[in-house]
């Protein structure tokens, strides 16, 4: 009879299950998937060395109960080089599971493949099956699995990740619950996305949005989150703020942290003024310079009461009181969101046209998304000019 003191007291033993062929799970998935993708895995998405942490403990508790039941060592049967059982912790199983998944995207479709379960019977009682995907152990009686597996449910988070509303302040009683959200919103709110505004108010425009990952701990949770992206959104750069939102989002979500995203809005003057704050001393102290002088009045004209009339009528067209009209060169129009160089501090700079205040004034934004109002029509110049 085989030593089985070995086996995990916890586990039962295949031949003391009541049906053929129905596994019993006896250890849990190391993580759950973020998502359908079989990818967003935390214990796979976080690179080799969480693997190997995550994964040591389920391939020592296999290999010691086939040990306890007589089996010998057993070797991978998911890589080709058939290297042993309790190396899979290794760099190169870790990149032929990466592999794998490339062409096996989905969790379900992956987690019960043939492929990716080992299975080794046990004296002709039934047998024990390795997942090399999530590390979950399970056993069964028979000779082969016939029904499926338990489903895979996901725990509710512990409460320390729970970010309760209890670190604000308490207020008074508020509005009534809202009702039920459509599918899409429900989703939003799961994975820590606020909903979008449905209208912005007249005389105010979105101006930021920020992107909020949560900790583990108490001080973390009441508000002291890592904030991981800020940006004040422009009409002409609002695609790519989505793109790197999302990236940033898919990032942190993959790697089983929560996000928090948040959006304001501002009035006209309380963002002009907030820009006013935010300028470098050398814009402040270039709003700061006095006015330049006027220009000198125009010379008294001479006496003419002498002169005969016909004298006076020739002269009158050369008047040196008012200064002959100049012609100010053609200058192309510029258009909001069009990119310039601005001279600023004796250089040229890359900018794009904010907002045109008149004809000649312009309000710029850099390319370090800051703003500079009333910039003059000479300081500006296309971009394709140069």
């Amino acid at each position: 009879m085989a030593d089985v003191t070995g086996w995990p007291a916890t586990w039962p033993k295949p031949e003391t299950l009541p049906i053929p062929g129905k596994p019993h799970r006896c250890l849990e998935p190391r993580s759950f998937p973020q998502n359908a993708s079989a990818s967003s895995l935390p214990h796979l998405a976080m690179g080799k060395g969480i693997w190997k942490a995550k994964m040591e403990e389920p391939a020592k508790a296999f290999a010691s109960a086939l040990r306890a039941r007589g089996i010998p060592p057993i070797a991978c049967t998911f890589c080709e080089n058939c290297h042993y059982f309790e190396h899979l912790t290794g760099e190169k199983h870790y990149k032929n599971l990466l592999r794998w998944l490339e062409s096996h995207p989905s969790y379900d479709l992956a987690r019960n493949n043939p492929q990716i379960w080992q299975v080794c019977l046990i004296g002709g009682v039934g047998g024990l099956r390795f997942n090399h995907l999530d590390g979950s152990i399970e056993v069964f009686k028979g000779n082969q699995v016939t029904e499926k597996p338990p489903p895979i449910v996901c725990p509710s988070p512990p409460p320390w990740e729970q970010v309760p509303p209890a670190c604000a302040m308490p207020g008074p009683p508020g509005p009534p619950p809202p009702p039920p959200q459509p599918r899409e919103a429900a989703m939003r709110q799961h994975v820590g996305l606020s909903d979008p505004p449905e209208a912005t108010p007249s005389g105010t425009s979105a101006t930021s949005t920020a992107l909020f990952s949560a900790g583990d701990s108490l001080n973390e949770m009441c508000g002291t989150d890592g904030l991981l992206m800020r940006s004040d959104l422009q009409l002409c750069s609002l695609d790519e703020d989505i793109e790197k939102l999302r990236k940033l989002a898919l990032q942190e979500l993959t790697a089983g942290r929560r996000l928090s995203f948040s959006l304001k809005y501002q009035s006209t003057e309380q963002r002009d003024q907030q820009q006013q704050q935010q300028q470098p001393p050398q814009q402040q102290q270039q709003k700061q310079w006095p006015p330049p002088p006027p220009p000198p009045p125009p010379p008294p004209l001479p006496p003419t009461s002498g002169l005969p009339v016909a004298s006076q009528q020739t002269r009158e067209p050369h008047q040196p009181s008012e200064s002959p009209p100049t012609l100010e060169p053609t200058v192309l129009k510029l258009t909001v969101g069009e990119p310039v160089l601005v001279k600023w501090g004796g250089s040229w700079e890359p900018g794009f046209i904010y907002e045109a205040s008149s004809e000649r004034l312009f309000t710029v934004r850099w390319e370090t998304n800051e703003i500079t109002p009333d910039v003059a029509r000479e300081d500006l110049r296309p971009r394709q000019q140069f």
